[in-house]
């Protein structure tokens, strides 16, 4: 079976898909971030070296880009053209596509690191058309639907380069009883839960929810809660500008001290440091 079989077309929801570009003098810049989105990164003058927390690294030319999934601690140096002053140029991607509202789409496909030139192409159209969408005014449904439009297309490229990981079927097979969890988790994130409530809706026990959820998804259930709420908190940050307080409610922290205790412990700076961070330098 195919694991596309698994995935019904309803489910599939996009939950960001936005563009950037740099143009600055660089040279040997360090960036360390962990972003809860997809990042594809193309350097068109200068070029990147990029380290992931899960042990891989790449020196890539100029004109090569880095493609890295959710939630993946990175050290990204800028490398200016020495040429030219240092000055780098730079445009990215940002996607996050969800199936059944919370099961990241891109967890289930073994992403490359680098993307060469010529593989980075039809990305860079993309970028290009996402850029020129900021200067034309959000109110018609023409401006929605292309807007879906370009990220799908983004989507159907990250699947032609990067084949399913060896465990997605294995995840997909078990949706059924996945689903409503992982629905129920989104949809409560501002609630105390607990394993036994999530347990009720895979009708399983606690025990045995609770392995069965390590198993398919890598982490425990309230650890994955935990992401998502950190997910949905970087989002209120960077789309709008309320307080702290305001962000924790919404995203389920009993506070914005618990908030920035938990943010900084995965994103490695305060919420209000990666806000600065995320309008000034996206990648």
């Amino acid at each position: 079976m195919n694991p596309i079989e698994a995935i019904p077309i309803q489910a599939l929801t996009v939950e960001l898909c936005t563009a950037g570009s740099l143009d600055s003098l660089l040279a040997g810049v360090a960036h360390r971030k962990t972003c809860p989105y997809t990042i594809l990164a193309q350097a068109v003058q200068g070029r990147y070296e990029i380290t992931c927390g899960d042990g891989r690294h790449e020196t890539l030319a100029e004109g090569e880009a880095f493609l890295t999934g959710a939630n993946l601690p990175l050290h990204i140096l800028h490398h200016g053209d020495p040429k030219k002053a240092f000055r780098m140029r730079a445009r990215w991607i940002h996607i996050h596509f969800t199936i059944f509202g919370a099961l990241d789409v891109t967890s289930l496909l073994a992403l490359p690191l680098r993307v060469t030139r010529r593989q980075g192409e039809p990305f860079a159209a993309v970028i290009e058309a996402l850029l020129q969408d900021r200067q034309t005014p959000k109110t018609s449904v023409a401006w929605l639907a292309h807007r879906h439009e370009l990220a799908f297309r983004a989507l159907r490229l990250l699947g032609e380069l990067a084949p399913w990981r060896e465990n997605a079927l294995e995840r997909l097979r078990h949706k059924d009883r996945l689903e409503p969890v992982l629905a129920f988790m989104k949809e409560h994130l501002a609630d105390t839960l607990t394993v036994a409530d999530l347990a009720r809706k895979a009708n399983l026990s606690p025990p045995r929810f609770h392995a069965f959820f390590r198993e398919l998804m890598g982490r425990s259930p309230m650890h994955h809660l935990k992401q998502l709420r950190l997910s949905e908190a970087c989002r209120l940050l960077a789309a709008d500008r309320e307080p702290l307080r305001v962000v924790a409610a919404k995203s389920g922290f009993c506070n914005e001290f618990h908030l920035s205790r938990e943010f900084r412990a995965v994103f490695g700076k305060p919420p209000g440091g990666w806000r600065r961070e995320y309008d000034r330098n996206l990648a």
